[in-house]
């Protein structure tokens, strides 16, 4: 099987990627996106079949860049090639549009950000070389890079390179589904916790071999001293260019992992009206377990800190999981079910204040899901990690119209009998719940992990 065969998803980058090499003359493509998300081996597998030069720029000074990358030509291209001859960016640029010719060619310069010294202006250098190169053979020049920001700016309106890039891709992590391609495991419950923990970073699932359980992947590769999520994930932090405090942005990744979502409990600001979440599983999982049990990792073994103190807390934290699986489901799944597009997507929590009697009474109340849509409905429901029954339902529509008598308009919005419920269960759905649902008049949907796994 070709290594391209291996590629899991990225099919649109792929095929845009591709569809450059067939136009005539020399084109532009911009790719970004964070460590470990692929980016590397999507551009090393995607031209299979065309000459390809590739070049990892290095943490280093732009004329240590410039020379170790004439050295790779020399090296690549079999020509005796003089660093003197080419003293500045705009003389390589010219050379690499020059090379192979007049034969399809496709040069990737990974980690752009590296070459680009403050003094050196080498997107205008790019830029001046482009617009004049006039050579009809296909030629694709890819810039990728991690630094996000940095390769982003270099497609913004006042950027010296606005305009010529042709494709520009942002690559993300894998959603659920995408990750589960991944994985090896029979028992769909045993995907949805392996996206929990390793979350959907390529390199991360990588670590996860043919054969083993869900158990022993977690505990070998994420908890154990010197497993190797559990150290690129310690690393992170430290290898994020422009961050001049790490140890502030790690002391509020371990305040969100050990479960302060509040601004006031993670040193943000007091009075802000949100919560806030990490955002990737594995550092999720990671600042809520391996952090707090560091010292029981260090003494015995990680299987046994697993069973003992992680396993019985991990329903808990996979509900919380599950709610973003639930919102990656409705994005894949909605367009080839003909459901509604998304506005916005949300949860809502919060304290209501009724009166029992003589007595005043506030009670917290949670919905796992407030979603507007597109066409300006309230879409409203319930995730559970777990069984899903009836009562699930009745307790929504009984919490919904606690929180639209006190006052709030989605809430009174989503008790219409046109507004759609949506409930995701992680284990068994109650039998005919979907029709017994119905009789209340809210449009439901109701899915399992079967059919969130189902594929297109």
């Amino acid at each position: 099987m070709p290594p391209s065969d291996l590629l899991v998803d990225r099919q649109t980058e792929r095929t845009g990627l591709r569809q450059l090499l067939e136009r005539q003359g020399p084109v532009l493509a911009l790719v970004t996106g964070r460590r470990r998300v692929g980016k590397t081996f999507l551009l090393s597998n995607t031209w299979p079949d065309a000459q390809l030069f590739y070049f990892v720029a290095t943490e280093a000074t732009s004329t240590v860049n410039r020379r170790e990358l004439l050295q790779a030509i020399s090296r690549t291209f079999g020509q005796d090639i003089n660093p003197e001859d080419y003293p500045t960016w705009r003389t390589v640029f010219r050379l690499l549009f020059e090379l192979a010719a007049p034969h399809p060619l496709v040069i990737v310069l990974d980690e752009f950000q590296f070459l680009m010294g403050k003094k050196d202006g080498i997107p205008s250098q790019l830029s001046a070389v482009f617009d004049v190169h006039r050579d009809q053979r296909p030629f694709v020049l890819v810039l990728s890079g991690s630094a996000v920001r940095t390769m982003e700016h270099l497609n913004a309106g006042d950027a010296p390179l606005y305009g010529r890039f042709s494709r520009v891709f942002s690559l993300k992590p894998f959603d659920y589904f995408e990750a589960a391609a991944m994985m090896t495991f029979p028992a769909l419950r045993d995907r949805a916790l392996a996206y929990g923990v390793f979350g959907g970073t390529p390199r991360y699932l990588t670590t996860l071999r043919s054969g083993c359980t869900v158990e022993d992947a977690i505990a070998a590769e994420v908890l154990a001293p010197g497993g190797d999520v559990r150290v690129q994930v310690e690393t992170v932090i430290d290898q994020e260019r422009g961050l001049r405090k790490q140890h502030e942005y790690k002391a509020l990744l371990r305040a969100m992992g050990a479960g302060h979502t509040t601004a006031s409990n993670i040193a943000a600001k007091p009075n802000a009206p949100i919560r806030y979440v990490l955002d990737d599983n594995a550092l999720r999982f990671h600042h809520e377990f391996v952090e707090r049990y560091r010292s029981e990792l260090a003494r015995y073994s990680a299987t046994d800190v697993f069973r003992q103190h992680i396993a019985p807390r991990l329903d808990t934290y996979m509900g919380h999981v599950f709610e973003r699986i639930a919102r990656e489901a409705y994005i894949r799944l909605g367009p080839l079910l003909g459901l509604p597009m998304l506005d916005e997507w949300g949860r809502w929590e919060g304290t209501v204040t009724r009166r029992q009697g003589a007595a005043v009474e506030p009670r917290s109340y949670e919905i796992d899901i407030v979603a507007r849509l597109t066409g300006g409905s309230m879409m409203t429901g319930a995730v559970e990690w777990g069984d899903l029954g009836l009562n699930v339902h009745a307790k929504h529509l009984r919490e919904l119209n606690v929180l639209a008598d006190a006052g709030h308009r989605w809430a009174q919005e989503a008790i219409q009998p046109s507004a759609p419920l949506l409930y995701v269960c992680g284990g068994t759905l109650a039998p005919n719940f979907v029709e017994r649902a119905s009789e209340d008049g809210h449009p439901i949907v109701a899915w399992t992990l079967a059919d969130l796994y189902a594929g297109e």
